[in-house]
């Protein structure tokens, strides 16, 4: 199914007046093409292997979202690595999927947003090169070229580390939908606290998901 992303957006501005892994299993129902980009970590270039876009709710109806970039081999300090830049728990005050591309994610400072700690499962803004970081001054912002999805991400890791990163990222990405859980269709509707205008009901495996309407 391809995502129709100008339509899927006005259909939401028609209708509105005035964990990881399970979302993944989507992949197969979206198919996108993804073309080289610049994108690159201290101004050198790197390949974007794999960029998505994803929810999960959580018990109080609240989406969460997160965004996974894969990069692609790079040299930085005379060794090789294959960075991933990701976002994870965020709580992103948009109200339904036309507002992707209309609100900026802004976070000054990434330790901050994560209690100074990186664990799994908290609410993560970091950089992997050679060890997870947290990210600085992100600007994080979605936009459509060519029906398409894309992101772009500015950030830096801390001023106090010796080894610095600058990450300048533009790159298309894949939306691959909310994960609403194990949860009956009626129970979801009651709770989740997110427009679905411009999406559709989708149960697999006992998962209940909303995916892009076409």
């Amino acid at each position: 199914m391809s995502i129709i992303w100008e339509s899927a957006i006005d259909k939401c501005h028609q209708e509105v007046a005035g964990t990881y892994d399970s979302i993944a299993t989507l992949r197969p129902i979206i198919t996108m093409r993804r073309q080289a980009q610049m994108n690159t970590i201290n101004k050198t270039p790197m390949d974007i292997k794999d960029a998505t876009l994803s929810g999960i709710m959580n018990s109080e109806g609240v989406i969460e979202w997160y965004i996974n970039l894969e990069c692609g081999s790079i040299q930085l300090h005379g060794h090789t690595t294959t960075p991933r830049i990701y976002l994870e728990r965020f709580e992103w005050d948009i109200q339904f999927v036309g507002e992707i591309t209309n609100k900026n994610i802004i976070i000054e400072n990434g330790a901050h947003f994560s209690n100074h700690t990186i664990l799994l499962g908290n609410r993560l803004c970091c950089l992997y090169v050679f060890e997870h970081e947290f990210l600085f001054d992100n600007q994080i912002s979605f936009y459509l070229k060519d029906q398409e999805l894309h992101v772009q991400w500015k950030a830096h890791n801390s001023n106090s580390v010796e080894e610095k990163y600058v990450i300048d990222i533009d790159t298309k990405i894949d939306f691959l939908g909310l994960n609403l859980g194990n949860i009956e269709l009626a129970d979801a509707k009651e709770i989740l606290k997110f427009n679905t205008s411009g999406l559709l009901f989708y149960e697999e495996e006992g998962t209940l998901y909303l995916i892009p309407d076409e």
